[in-house]
């Protein structure tokens, strides 16, 4: 599968090579699940860009300012979420410093009631 994707074209030869390395390093020295997981995530970022067109009704996926005014309608409309800044070492830089993920707090569960 490897060999047929390289063929394809240089940007998916060059994405292939670091899923290849990332499998490499994995079976190698790496034999921990979170590890494994940080590799192919980290491959998974790097070979898959950020959108700069919506491609929501076609593939169901937001744009970083699709994502920020969804988040700002549902911050608005439903007081339980807020949005969290996070791990300074972990934002993304597409998205504002103060605007990384959605948090909801207070919500009632029933195990809980």
């Amino acid at each position: 599968r490897f060999t047929m994707l390289c063929s394809l074209s240089p940007s998916k030869a060059t994405k292939i090579t670091l899923i290849e390395l990332c499998i490499e390093k994995i079976t190698k020295g790496a034999n921990t699940m979170p590890s494994i997981l940080s590799n192919l995530k980290s491959a998974r970022e790097w070979a898959t860009p950020t959108l700069k067109t919506s491609a929501f009704l076609t593939r169901g996926v937001l744009t970083p300012e699709e994502f920020v005014r969804a988040g700002d309608e549902l911050v608005f409309k439903c007081p339980t979420w807020s949005w969290e800044g996070g791990d300074p070492k972990k934002r993304k830089n597409y998205l504002p410093q103060d605007k990384q993920f959605l948090v909801t707090r207070g919500v009632p569960c029933w195990g809980r009631v």
